[in-house]
């Protein structure tokens, strides 16, 4: 899995895994793949909890707009 550990490199906005695949209308799913194909990063915290930075995701995959997913 492509994930950091600990410590962000600069302070942001960071989400979950559900709450990526909600705004982009996927299945959570989706989002782990997208991870493990180094498609987003994502941030572990802790031993089970996962993060993404959401201005990562957005400049890795686009600003979703209304009506485009």
């Amino acid at each position: 899995m492509s994930t950091r550990q600990h410590g962000a490199d600069r302070p942001g906005t960071f989400v979950s895994i559900s709450q990526v695949a909600e705004i982009y209308q996927v299945h959570p799913t989706t989002v782990r793949r997208w991870i493990m194909e180094g498609r987003v990063d994502a941030q572990r915290v802790g031993s089970r909890l996962i993060r993404l930075d959401l201005e990562n995701v957005y400049k890795r995959l686009g600003r979703p707009t209304p009506g485009s997913v």
